[in-house]
């Protein structure tokens, strides 16, 4: 069920999976390559919630923390964002965040604020009302954020950081009851330039939007990889009360023209697992495709991001409260 902690060289062993339709499925077995269970200052870290890669730097943010930590690409740490705290520039529980350039806007969910920082600086705060119930990634782009936020008509709002005006769109899924159409409508929101990808946790798709008129383009079914399909048969038979639901994703990162997805394992009682990363690939014309699977040695993660410049996937192991990294280049 629904759980907002965790719904959850390189050896390569290769194998194939077939899809419905005869899409065949690359999964390439990982081991890990480095990783750490505390940081080179002696501090530790419990409930990583957000990771990010870019330019040499591995940045993540931590819940019990109230920070971003920022690592090297060798998992040492170069530096932190940010204090813990309620007062203006801190955070008391730091969920997710968005980089752009030289800014950060950081999630505090205990106190429902959005904290921007540039160069590592604080700058200000933002108090959306409509971030009252946000638990996945929300996006940036020019001067708007956007947030899932289900509503009676709508999915998605827009933000604008510079009159405060809230606007919504976005497709709603209806399920059997108002409650289940209410809580089951959440999404993880990634921006590629003009356009907004928004993956549902508890279903397998992936909508595409445009942002510069807020239309859905075009939506994704990948129910057709199989134990993506199994998770789902298994779940529907067992039994939810009307405020929680079994979730399939559990955290997604877009780099370039590829979307991953961290997603779910449960085809039976006592056989849960969270530690696929389902690579999505967007051809020429924006069609989307399943290009490989990517199978981590651990039984449950939480977090991660991937480095396409070295090709590594770093990810956050959620039993063991460690950050792992992968070589994922084809050898």
């Amino acid at each position: 069920m629904k759980n907002r902690d965790v719904i959850l060289s390189c050896l390569f062993i290769f194998s194939l999976s077939s899809c419905k339709q005869g899409i065949e499925v690359l999964t390439v077995e990982l081991s890990v390559e480095n990783s750490i269970s505390e940081l080179s200052d002696s501090s530790f870290f419990s409930r990583v919630h957000c990771m990010f890669a870019e330019n040499d730097k591995i940045y993540f943010s931590d819940y019990n923390r109230g920070d971003i930590v920022v690592l090297n690409r060798d998992l040492t740490l170069l530096s932190t964002i940010g204090n813990k705290g309620g007062g203006p520039g801190e955070t008391e529980a730091s969920f997710s965040f968005v980089k752009s350039g030289n800014q950060i806007y950081l999630l505090d969910d205990l106190n429902r604020k959005i904290v921007e920082y540039v160069d590592g600086r604080y700058l200000k705060e933002y108090r959306p009302q409509c971030i009252y119930s946000v638990f996945k990634n929300f996006a940036q782009q020019d001067c708007c954020l956007y947030f899932p936020v289900p509503n009676d008509k709508h999915s998605i709002a827009k933000y604008s950081m510079q009159n405060q005006q809230i606007e919504s769109f976005g497709n709603l899924f209806k399920f059997d009851t108002p409650v289940q159409t209410k809580i089951k409508n959440d999404r993880f929101l990634l921006v590629d330039k003009h356009y907004l990808y928004a993956i549902s946790d508890n279903l397998p798709k992936i909508e595409r939007y445009d942002l510069r008129d807020q239309t859905l383009l075009d939506e994704y079914d990948f129910s057709t990889i199989p134990f993506v399909k199994a998770t789902i048969e298994f779940t529907k038979s067992q039994a939810t009360d009307d405020h929680s639901y079994y979730v399939i994703v559990q955290s997604v990162y877009r780099i370039g023209n590829k979307v991953y997805l961290l997603c779910n394992k449960n085809e039976a009682e006592n056989d849960f697992s969270c530690n696929k990363i389902v690579e999505f690939e967007a051809d020429s014309s924006n069609k989307i495709r399943v290009n490989k699977i990517y199978q981590l040695p651990g039984l449950v993660y939480s977090s991660f991001c991937v480095d396409s410049e070295i090709n590594k996937i770093y990810a956050f192991n959620h039993q063991s409260s460690s950050i792992e990294s992968f070589n994922i280049a084809m050898q």
